[in-house]
């Protein structure tokens, strides 16, 4: 497991999955209902790809007509060509990877287990599969730096990517993050605290250590939630409209109200966006 991951001290290590035929036997059954725009919340998606292959195959076998996507942190290196093309293929529209870092040193010490040729071909391959594509990216993890962060900055900001996130680490009591904190950084509040009030959204870190300080932090988060309003802004209303909107968001009151509205009105922009690609395909 990756040094931040808290899964196996809440549900435990043991994994039971439902059938692709069971998945897609719910699926069906909000479609007769005139749903068309379906979110798969799982981060294990693709971990069994003949699993997600037989789920693909069966909403086609079916004629399951739906846009859905896969917005919860994909690994890098539990996709391939073959795979993405059956997904969308299926209505697969959106794919977001976990990616935390560009940075070997820092993927080394979480224990990712990716490196940055596995990132750059499973989005260069989603792409050229017709998937949007997201990234997200960690501030602060063990060996991180804002110069290492810049590097990841620069990654996300490329046209491949078509939404962004930055999240400050939280590290969980029982993690190995939370004991390599003890020994190597600088807690900033107590467990209790942010257990409870703090969130990955928050621009005040957690911790500090010598190589990435609480002001570096802060810095590199502000510039994260920049682009991050940036793709919106591209994604939503084109190369044009969008720096209308995006430009002022250097402004941190106002790239606030920018992405708490953006977040509210999510719903309405996405069926927007739908019926824009509708209309687009049927003038094709």
């Amino acid at each position: 497991l990756c040094t931040y991951c808290a899964v196996d001290l809440v549900i435990g290590r043991s994994f039971r999955s439902r059938s692709p035929r069971n998945v897609v036997d719910e699926i069906e059954w909000w479609y007769r209902k005139g749903y068309r725009d379906f979110g798969f919340n799982d981060s294990t998606f693709t971990e069994n790809m003949r699993r997600s292959t037989e789920i693909a195959d069966e909403l086609i076998k079916r004629g399951i007509k739906i846009e859905w996507d896969l917005r919860t942190g994909i690994r890098v290196d539990r996709v391939n060509r073959e795979l993405l093309v059956k997904l969308k293929e299926a209505g697969c529209t959106f794919i977001a990877f976990g990616i935390e870092s560009i940075d070997p040193e820092v993927l080394g010490l979480i224990r990712k287990g990716t490196d940055f040729e596995m990132t750059r071909k499973a989005v260069m391959d989603a792409k050229a599969c017709g998937l949007d594509v997201g990234g997200f990216f960690m501030i602060g993890t063990p060996g991180d730096s804002y110069e290492k962060f810049r590097r990841s900055y620069a990654f996300a900001d490329q046209d491949m990517f078509d939404e962004v996130r930055f999240y400050n680490t939280e590290p969980y009591p029982g993690t190995v993050i939370h004991e390599w904190i003890r020994e190597h950084g600088k807690f900033l509040v107590k467990s209790e605290e942010f257990l409870n009030s703090f969130s990955r959204w928050e621009e005040e870190p957690i911790f500090e250590t010598d190589t990435f300080t609480a002001e570096e932090r802060r810095k590199a988060f502000n510039e994260g939630e920049f682009l991050v309003a940036k793709k919106l802004a591209v994604k939503v209303l084109g190369g044009r409209l969008a720096p209308f909107v995006y430009t002022p968001c250097r402004s941190k009151p106002v790239r606030k109200a920018v992405l708490f509205m953006g977040f509210k009105m999510a719903p309405a922009i996405f069926r927007l966006m739908s019926l824009r690609k509708s209309l687009t395909r049927l003038k094709a």
